[in-house]
């Protein structure tokens, strides 16, 4: 089971130092969990560039790749 803590702990970690924005969007939620970002859905791993998710980036292209190779 998770603290209230431990996950804002873990949002701190994978998001950076603009965590405390999403913090106080997922507060101001109200613990409903929305849970799809149509810009990730949409944009793919442009989108995982453009937050500076590079080593998410790398890995989609190295699983791509792979299923294309074997």
């Amino acid at each position: 089971m998770q603290t209230e803590a431990s996950f804002k702990h873990l949002i701190q970690i994978f998001i950076g130092p603009r965590a405390q924005s999403y913090l106080k969007f997922i507060e101001q939620q109200g613990g409903q969990n929305s849970g799809l970002s149509w810009a990730g859905l949409i944009f793919g791993p442009y989108w995982l560039l453009y937050r500076k998710m590079y080593r998410y980036f790398f890995l989609f292209f190295a699983v791509g790749f792979l299923i294309r190779v074997c």
